[in-house]
This record gives C-alpha cells, structure tokens and sequence, in this order.
C-alpha cells in the first residue's frame, strides 16, 4: 500500500528503532529497498550486485538465495537478522508493510546457509537471533565483520565450507589461518575452559562475548587482544601474557563472574571499559608500566575495596572508578593534574582521598555522591574547581579551598547536608565567605550555602549582583532569604527543594519579579 513520504516519516518517529541501527555509512546505496517472494530486503551496492538488508520471514531452516530478482547476493548486511534492528533509512515511499512485516517476524530462525558468492558479512550480521543454532559459511567469502552473534544464546555450530581460503573451524571456534587470527566462538559451544592454540597471534574483537567460559589460557605467542573480546562471558579468571601489547576497549566488560586477572607487566595503558561491570571482582593488581587508566575502565566494579595506581601515571579518564561502592580509599600518584568528571562517581564507600600537588583541576561531579567522605583537603596546586563537584556527599562536614583557585562551577557542594564550613584563605584574591556562604569577588556572586548550617535564615549582603545557580539548592533548613536590591541576577534551581523557605525582597526589585515569575514565597521588606 502506498503512503506518502511525509506520512511514513512521521510513522518512524513513532517506532522504537535506536539511532545506531538508523545510521549504515558503507556502502552508499544506489536503489531504494525491494522485495520478493522470498521474503528478503536489500539495496544495490555500487557494483550492481545485492546486499540483503532485512530477512523478515519466519521459516527455522533458512537457506539465503544466491540471487534476488536475477541480482547476485554477495552480502549480508549489518542486523540483517535481527527482528529489532534492521536497518531502515529515508526507505523509498511504499514500502511501509516491508518494515512493519520485518518488525514483527518471529525470533524462530535456528539454521542459516549461506550461497556461494557471498563475500562480505558485515558487523552484528546475526545479532539477535535468539534462537539461531547453525550457520553455514560458503568459500566465497572475503570480508567477515565482528559481533555477528549478539544475543545468539543458543547456537552451538558455525561450518565453514572446507574450500574456503582461509577460514576454518578448529574444535567449534572459527579461525582466519591468514593472520592466525581466533575470530569468533559461539556463544553456547559447550566448554568450561578453553586453551588458545599455540600460534595463535590475535583474540578478535567481541570472541568470546557472551560465552559460558571459566578460565581461558592464552599462549605467548597472542600479541593483541580486541574490543569486548571476553565480554559478558563467565570468567572466573584470566591470566594475560606479557606477549600482549595491544588491548582493545570493553575487553572484559560485563563479566560479572570474573574474580582475578592478572595483567601483564610492560602493560602501558588500561583501555577504555576494560572491567566495566566487573561487579565481584575485588581487586587488580596495576603494572608498574601502567601510565593511563581509561574512561569507565573500572566503572561498576562494585566488590574493588583497594586500588594501588603506580607512580609513573599521568591521567585518569572520566568515570574510571564509577559505582565502585566498596572502595575505601585511593592516592591519586604524583603527575596526574586532573581529576576528571565524575571520576569516583557514587563511590559510597570512599572515605579517605589523598591527592599530590601536581593536581590542578577537579571535574564536574569527580565526588559525586562519596557518601562517607566527612572532610577533604583540596591541594594548593589545584586552579579549578568543577561544578557539583561534592554532590550529596552528606557527610562532609569540611572543606578547605586553596588560595590557587582561581575557577569555581556552580555549587559544588549540592546536597551536602553536614556540611557547615567553607574555609577560603582571607588573602584570597577572588574567593570569600561571607556569613557562612561561599561568593566570588569578580562578578559579585554567591556561590553556595552550606546546607548542613543549623541557622534558618541568612541574609545576602548589599552588592551582591548574582546568585548562582543551584546555590540554596536542598537547604531545607533555611526558612527565610533576604535579597538586596542589587541583585540583577539569579540563575538556574537556586532555591529548588527549598520547601520552608520565605524570600525577603525589595518592591520593584529584580528579586520580586523572579520570585513572582518563579512562583517562589516572598513578602516584602518595604
């Protein structure tokens, strides 16, 4: 049934596709989609053969036709199996059944063949065949892409047609002999432990994502070892050869099973996600080599306690400790300068931080929610100071800020509800305490409340021209503000979750028209 083009736009907002599977950069397609009676979807690839882009029926054993409309397939595209993520853009008005008979295909596949004259199987192929046990792979293939069977839990077999050039299928695992390349296990080939063969130089990425695996042994002859190679796998543990040099991102991410790893010594830097959701593993012994530990590398590894970094480190990513809910203490190494957003994000248990000299900077939201921290001393080397910095850390109750600042986000101390004292040098050439309350002396601007303060009012005093964002926000003590009416700014939440506060204001003032606007309790001073 025809549609409009602008009707089958407005359609596909309503449908839950991700963005991912929305965007295909290779190759570029010079046809809108077609179809047959067989039940497949594909474009024309720029040498005028086909590559299937959706399977959408509903048989169990699946043998791919070697032509489509007298067009030879030579390719399978990414997600082409998959019920929630076939690829859809700017389809060709006319072909709105296609996409909603795809979305609605049974999960029911168990066996895939594939012709002779497929040469490229493109990323994520077969992801999401839930019930996918066999695929066939002919020798014409060339070009084979990674993470084909996410969420493949049930299949147990690839066959590789024994003329192939360089693939083969050595004890269930398929192999590239080429560049003595492990490319992919299956995710429910049944095996507690597995031992890498001898010659072996590289693990691909995504390997062993998702398989039922304890212990893995890796021979010195592995030299790399790729993104999310033992992903959401059962290690328990794993021991990594100094061969090793190259790691991609996510190698053991989601490995909620995994207890030890023993990382090799001449290791430089720690990936990306590494062991990102590594929930019962205790702790990892760091190389003395180790000079970069990567963004979320430790993210979620809710059992770590203690961490050693060495001492020839020079940067930490953003959120490399994240959700590290038992971790108790950390010294950051002399060399890092940056404390990078959110760095120990909710680490609840983090009760004793030690930073060197070399730090100069403090990210947005680095102590986010270390609930157990009750006082830190900021470095004089530090110049910047992130905004939310300490949020809801509601035990500390002290914090000293160094004449070096010379940078302050809005309130870094949001929803620290012990916290009583700001303490600013009195030297200090643009920070000060004014009442209890932390101000900028450039522009004349309160910064923050201390809201575990027990007075129930406060007044702000003549000059003050701003009020900061989110800079009362959580006071719940505070009952009554007083604003002069010098005040001709107030930003973002400053009074959010104030729920027993009254505003002082001056008729006419800026202050009035906001709390009037903002609908905020205020009466009158005069």
């Amino acid at each position: 049934m025809k549609k409009t083009y602008a009707c089958l736009l407005a359609l596909l907002l309503l449908l839950p596709v991700t963005t991912g599977a929305a965007v295909y950069a290779e190759p570029v397609p010079v046809s809108p989609f077609s179809t047959n009676s067989n039940e497949y979807s594909y474009i024309l690839l720029d040498d005028g053969t086909a590559e299937i882009r959706m399977y959408y029926g509903n048989e169990k054993y699946v043998e791919v036709p070697a032509e489509l409309d007298g067009i030879p397939v030579t390719a399978i595209g990414r997600n082409a199996f998959d019920p929630d993520k076939g690829i859809i853009y700017d389809p060709a008005p006319g072909y709105m059944d296609e996409f909603f008979a795809y979305r609605n295909s049974p999960r029911g596949v168990e066996t895939v063949v594939l012709p002779e004259g497929i040469k490229i199987i493109r990323d994520s192929a077969f992801a999401g065949c839930t019930g996918l046990q066999t695929l066939v792979i002919p020798a014409s293939v060339t070009e084979i892409g990674t993470n084909l069977f996410s969420s493949c839990h049930v299949l147990d077999s690839i066959q590789v047609s024994p003329d192939h050039p360089f693939l083969e299928v050595r004890d269930g695992i398929l192999f590239n002999r080429e560049d003595a390349r492990l490319l992919v296990c299956p995710p429910a080939l049944a095996m507690d432990s597995y031992l890498v063969p001898e010659g072996t130089k590289s693990i691909g990425d995504y390997a062993f994502s998702g398989v039922s695996l304890s212990s893995v042994e890796i021979p010195r002859t592995v030299t790399s070892i790729g993104n999310h190679a033992f992903a959401s796998s059962s290690l328990i543990s794993c021991r990594i050869p100094d061969s090793v040099t190259d790691f991609g991102s996510g190698v053991f991410e989601n490995c909620g099973s995994l207890v030890s790893c023993d990382l090799p010594e001449g290791m430089i830097d720690i990936p990306d996600y590494m062991f990102y959701g590594c929930e019962n593993l205790p702790s990892v012994a760091i190389p003395g080599t180790i000079v970069s530990i990567g963004e979320f590398a430790f993210g979620d590894c809710a059992s770590m306690q203690n961490i050693e970094l060495p001492e020839n480190m020079h940067s930490i990513g953003r959120s490399a400790f994240i959700r590290c809910k038992s971790l108790v203490s950390i010294r950051i190494p002399d060399g890092i300068t940056l404390v990078d957003n959110y760095t120990f994000f909710d680490c609840t248990s983090l009760a004793c931080v030690s930073l060197p000299n070399s730090v100069t900077s403090l990210g947005f939201g680095a102590f986010r929610g270390c609930r157990s921290l009750t006082e830190f001393i900021i470095p004089n080397s530090v110049t910047s100071i992130g905004s939310l910095l300490f949020f809801e850390c509601d035990r500390l109750e002290l914090v000293r800020i160094p004449s070096g600042v010379r940078e302050i986000g809005y309130n870094p101390f949001e929803g620290c509800t012990s916290l009583t004292f700001i303490s600013v040098p009195a030297d200090h050439l643009t920070l000060e305490v004014i009442g209890g309350a932390l101000f900028s002396k450039l522009d004349r601007r309160l910064i923050a409340w201390p809201c575990g303060r027990l007075e129930g009012s406060y007044e702000i005093p003549d000059g003050t021209k701003i009020i900061g964002e989110r800079a009362f926000e959580g006071c719940w003590r505070l009952t009554s503000v007083t604003i002069p009416a010098s005040v001709t700014e107030i930003q973002d939440l400053v009074f959010y979750r104030c729920e027993n506060l009254t505003v002082s204001v001056y008729r006419g003032s800026y202050a009035a028209e906001f709390c009037e606007t903002e609908h905020i309790p205020y009466i009158y001073l005069d």
